[in-house]
């Protein structure tokens, strides 16, 4: 295997990139993404790639984007707090949801013993110590370098000790910052008075993070937090157990929470009864955590990009419990939709206070026969997202009528099978503002989110997404002060460069998505102005495979509908058109490939673009005609639509590694 294949994850995606934007300007988008990243590697002093890459990478894009406002602020370091370096990656743990599957995992790692333990819904802290003494505390941050916190631990008196009793000259103690339940209680109504003024959250998880980061924290909050050591880092951890780091260096010091000495043929033993614990304790869990034991059968097992394959994580399903829906409002989306959400009684599940729930469409309403005032039972579903099971009774309470007019415009509202709809939604805010926030949502504009975009547009500055690329400097200071304003000026400046696909699918037209946008463009060869064109006549068929009749009548209809902001738009966005790549050989010529699931080291759009680069296709969903489906190490064990269908029709599966190994030695061959 080539050099380039063998080097960290980082660099083989550097070099795709510059390699594709190279043959292509169809990624110069993902090109100035990657550009400021490392640029912000780099001045945290964490560098990813070398120097060499990094300059190339530069090179290219200011071959292909000389204006671009990335080149402009190159070299100007990204400020903020201190960022420190972990000496080891703080990585994410592998997840899943089934105890035989942690049983069949211990066996597959071929060690003897474990240490089995409850996960705790904390805040990861790295705590360095030196000679014995407390010098850092550093946050995960994005597991390679975090925030340095350390003003703030230093007042956690009782949690994390200043100094240490015993141990090496030099460690590193990695653990959770937490609220017990105990002091959860008392310090909530504080951050329920801050979520009044949207300054905060009632999430305990989040609260503790917050107050973490905070410049001027409260000292009689941040002394509730505790803190809960589960691993120990120096030059001579090679040679430990976690057992015998555990007893004989942070069990003097720190909370380390019970934890069990498994034996690989007790494990689901053990697995029962740390659950158990878990459910009992003074803390939020969300599952259970096994480790190998010894520190040197880590070192032979390694780790990928984004988890440790000495370590896995039991998660708790989604907890449930029993509430009262108190009333029902109705808010109107991008497309009109008017969509029912229950408010009800706050309700703890999975470390979360739930009051409100989306109900989806009348259908749902009336198949659950739900009424104000009725018991309900919810859970979170994925322990993510809260959903109403079934009503636990029905009150002699009026139905929940749909409303007559529009809750924004107030404009009529009719029904359209189980869905109502904003007869007025041209002209609707909410529906204006949506938008909006869709368009800045898919051409990539950081920054430009839902508080932005409803500023600009309830200020009148706003109105259609071709003034989201001209606002005065003047006006962005004075409405988001001299940091942020500039900023997102220069944000929109980067990313109003587009492929015609992106720009057709930020239109939002109905069902007309990614897959659809491309397929559309490549049938116009690329071209806006003859879509515009054969919308000019009455609709005919385009003999595009997965554009039927219906999405043939929405791109017409929404085209015309929005013909007048769609010329705007075009007077000031800038349209790459991405070239065709007639690649003949290598593992992704000729396939067709679907991703499914967060990728950790690549932003999923530009993996299917670098890959179609390299001569493949890129569909959205999974069929008997599919050669391989990629999976990211982000994949919710819960999404698992593509990977059934994959495994059913016999298609070829890969990991996020694997595919990046893939993407080297594709790159190699054609540089």
């Amino acid at each position: 295997m080539s050099n380039t294949a063998k080097a960290a994850k980082e660099i083989l995606v550097a070099q795709a990139i510059i390699a594709a934007a190279e043959r292509s300007t169809d990624n110069i988008a993902a090109l100035g993404n990657a550009v400021i990243r490392h640029q912000e590697l780099y001045d945290a002093g964490t560098p990813a790639i070398s120097d060499a890459d990094f300059d190339r990478m530069v090179t290219v894009l200011r071959r292909l984007a000389p204006k671009s406002a990335v080149l402009e602020h190159l070299g100007k370091p990204a400020g903020g707090k201190r960022k420190v370096a972990h000496t080891s990656p703080m990585l994410s743990l592998a997840k899943c949801y089934d105890k035989t599957e942690i049983v069949d995992w211990c066996i597959e790692a071929g060690v003897d013993t474990f240490q089995i333990g409850p996960k705790y819904d904390g805040v990861s802290l790295s705590l360095i110590y030196d000679r014995g003494r407390l010098v850092d505390a550093v946050t995960r941050g994005d597991g390679k370098a975090g925030d340095s916190v350390l003003h703030n631990v230093l007042v956690m008196q009782g949690a994390v000790p200043n100094r240490l009793s015993g141990g090496p000259d030099y460690c590193v103690i990695r653990g959770e910052a937490i609220f017990s339940k105990t002091a959860w209680a008392k310090v909530k109504p504080y951050f329920e008075a801050r979520a009044a003024k949207r300054e905060g959250s009632v999430n305990a998880r989040n609260a503790a993070a917050g107050i973490l980061q905070a410049k001027r924290p409260n000292d009689e909050v941040l002394r509730q937090l505790d803190f809960i050591a589960y691993d120990c880092l120096s030059a001579d951890s090679a040679q430990w157990t976690l057992g015998s780091a555990l007893r004989q260096v942070m069990g003097n010091d720190f909370t380390t929470g019970h934890i069990w000495t498994a034996p690989v043929k007790q494990a689901m033993h053990f697995l029962d009864l740390a659950a158990e614990h878990a459910a009992q304790c003074d803390y939020e869990t969300d599952g259970v955590v096994v480790k190998v034991d010894a520190y040197a059968d880590r070192e032979r097992l390694g780790a990928t990009s984004h988890h440790p394959k000495w370590a896995i994580a039991l998660k708790f399903q989604g907890g449930s419990g029993a509430t009262v829906l108190r009333s029902v409002q109705w808010q109107v989306s991008r497309t009109g939709t008017v969509t029912p959400v229950g408010i009800v009684d706050p309700i703890e599940l999975s470390g979360a206070t739930i009051t409100r729930v989306t109900l989806h469409n009348l259908k749902q309403i009336e198949t659950l026969g739900l009424r104000e005032g009725c018991a309900v039972k919810m859970t979170r579903r994925g322990g993510v997202i809260p959903h109403i099971e079934h009503a636990l009774n029905v009150p002699m309470t009026p139905e929940i009528r749909p409303p007559k007019k529009c809750p924004c415009c107030k404009g009529p509202v009719v029904r359209d099978s189980d869905f109502l709809k904003c007869v007025n939604s041209d002209e609707c805010p909410d529906v204006q503002r949506q938008r909006l926030l869709f368009w800045a949502q898919q051409t990539d504009m950081m920054g430009w989110g839902e508080e932005v975009i409803s500023k600009l547009y309830d200020a009148g500055d706003v109105i259609q997404p071709s003034e989201l690329y001209t606002n005065k400097r003047a006006l962005m200071i004075t409405m988001f002060g001299k940091g942020l304003g500039p900023k997102l000026m220069r944000e929109a400046e980067v990313k109003r460069t587009m492929t015609p696909a992106v720009f057709l699918r930020a239109l939002g037209l109905e069902g007309i998505g990614g897959t659809q946008s491309e397929k559309i463009l490549e049938h116009f060869r690329q071209d806006v102005g003859k879509l515009l064109d054969w919308a000019d006549e009455p609709a005919v068929a385009l003999n595009i495979a997965g554009i039927g009749e219906a999405l043939t009548g929405n791109l017409h209809t929404g085209i015309n509908q929005a013909r007048g902001e769609i010329r705007a738009a075009l007077n000031v966005v800038n349209l790459i058109v991405p070239q065709k790549c007639e690649v003949r050989s290598g593992p992704f010529a000729g396939k067709k490939i679907v991703f499914t699931g967060k990728l950790s080291d690549i932003e999923r759009e530009a993996a299917r673009a670098l890959v179609r680069t390299h001569g493949a296709e890129t569909p959205a969903g999974v069929t008997k005609a599919t050669d391989m489906l990629v999976v990211g190490d982000g994949a919710k064990e819960e999404q698992r639509t593509k990977r059934d269908k994959a495994e059913k029709y016999g298609v070829r599966i890969v990991t996020e590694s694997e595919f990046l190994e893939m993407l080297a030695e594709a790159t190699d061959l054609q540089t």
